[in-house]
């Protein structure tokens, strides 16, 4: 697209740079996209490559190589933030937190992290709380592990247009929002999972704010991440992001206009108790080093080790072939399965089915269990952790009423029939 080139457009998203061009047809799309981007416009970078581009042509008949098609309709500019969204979010894939939730800078409450679904209402919450503060986002918040900074991300704002039957972005100055100016936004002080009270038959029921279990917590926000297994410790992240700020919080409502005053009456927070412990043999990324592990509400399965079983020497692919135990929190062979929490339900953005899992390997059903017949616990027909003592055989138990005695053998074959003493089994008792 070089001669038929109507209109460039340069962003400054996220720490990106990006160029997105329109072909013949589309000048009045990239009018749009130029007010309602007009917060993150950059000058030209003297022919400086982009690290994102997007170049639109008008759909229909046939289309330069590398366009993306787009109808000039009032929509198209929803469509455009949707794929350059798409963009940031695959270039900070395992470096960031990526959550899908809306962000505010609000000046007496602090930043602000509103996760939900999709009709959850985080576009209408984000606009009215982010405009006696700073509007980071509406959809994509990003998070930096470790120190939990917000890169701000402030997207035109998305909301359903009933007269159109579809979304379409709103420009900020619009609404009375002011975007962010600094580079990151200080870490959240508040997580809130909006609930929006919506059914007739909820119509007694009233706006509540309510503190969630750490385990609970996990399993509704995990779903509205991208590509949470990427980040090296990823799950571990999430949880301390949630202790830091007194676990999460459950926002019922109706309305977004009484949210800020929900805010103001919040339960004591709740911390989770947190443990040191040592890296996995040969993993050098630090970030894995820190796992946490809840006091109360375990909402995951720490693995369990024999007690006098050493640790294993294997690798991690001949302890994935051979050693059915997998790796505790230590790093080293367990014979029980390893801690998981599956996300693959409704990732967000990806929504991989099988590969989005925070889990290590386990083993399969009925191998390892408890009292099976197929040997001590995480082993496979015999086959044990090589370089790891066995497990030493369980006591027997005696029963309270009688003492036990080891049973008489059987009798031969060619003695049944015969008259034996009682204890044999299956000898004759006749008189």
């Amino acid at each position: 697209m070089t001669a038929d080139l109507a209109t460039a457009t340069r962003l400054e998203v996220a720490g990106h740079s990006v160029l997105l061009t329109f072909g013949p047809g589309l000048e009045t799309v990239a009018e749009e996209i130029d007010t309602l981007w007009s917060h993150l416009l950059s000058a030209d970078d003297d022919g400086a490559t982009p690290q994102i581009r997007l170049d639109y042509a008008l759909a229909g008949g046939d289309l330069p190589a590398g366009t993306v098609p787009l109808q000039a309709r009032p929509e198209a500019s929803y469509t455009i933030s949707g794929h350059l969204t798409r963009e940031v979010i695959r270039r900070l894939i395992g470096t960031r937190l990526l959550l899908h939730a809306g962000a505010v800078a609000h000046p007496e409450l602090g930043t602000l992290v509103l996760v939900g679904a999709s009709g959850a209402g985080k576009s209408t919450a984000s606009s009215l709380l982010g405009r006696d503060g700073a509007y980071l986002t509406d959809e994509l918040t990003i998070i930096t592990p470790g120190s939990f900074t917000l890169t701000p991300y402030p997207k035109p704002v998305s909301k359903h247009d009933p007269e159109l039957g579809a979304k379409r972005d709103l420009a900020l100055p619009g609404l009375g929002l002011r975007a962010a100016d600094e580079v990151a936004a200080p870490a959240p002080a508040m997580v809130l999972l909006l609930e929006r009270i919506r059914d007739e038959d909820e119509a007694g029921e009233g706006a509540s704010v309510t503190r969630v279990s750490l385990s609970e917590a996990l399993t509704r926000i995990v779903p509205q991440t991208s590509s949470l297994w990427e980040v090296p410790g990823g799950l571990a992240a999430l949880a301390a992001l949630l202790d830091s700020v007194g676990g999460a919080l459950e926002v019922r409502y109706r309305e977004a206009a009484e949210l800020e005053e929900l805010l103001r009456r919040l339960p004591p927070p709740e911390h989770v108790e947190t443990v040191e412990i040592e890296p996995r043999p040969g993993d050098a990324d630090a970030g894995r080093t820190r796992r946490r592990r809840p006091a109360r509400s375990q909402p995951l399965r720490s693995a369990r080790r024999s007690p006098s079983s050493p640790g294993c020497s294997c690798s991690a692919s001949t302890a994935r072939s051979t050693c059915r135990a997998s790796r505790d929190w230590s790093g080293t062979c367990s014979p029980t399965r390893a801690p998981s929490l599956s996300t693959s339900s409704s990732n967000w953005w990806s929504r991989r089915s099988g590969a989005s899992r925070e889990r290590g390997p386990g083993p399969r059903r009925g191998h390892g269990a408890r009292g099976s017949r197929l040997g001590p616990p995480g082993l496979i027909r015999g086959r044990g952790c090589p370089g790891a003592a066995p497990a030493p055989a369980a006591p027997p138990v005696r029963s309270a009423m009688r003492p036990s005695a080891p049973p008489a053998p059987r009798p031969c074959r060619r003695d049944r029939g015969r008259r034996g003493p009682r204890e044999s089994r299956g000898a004759s008792t006749r008189r």
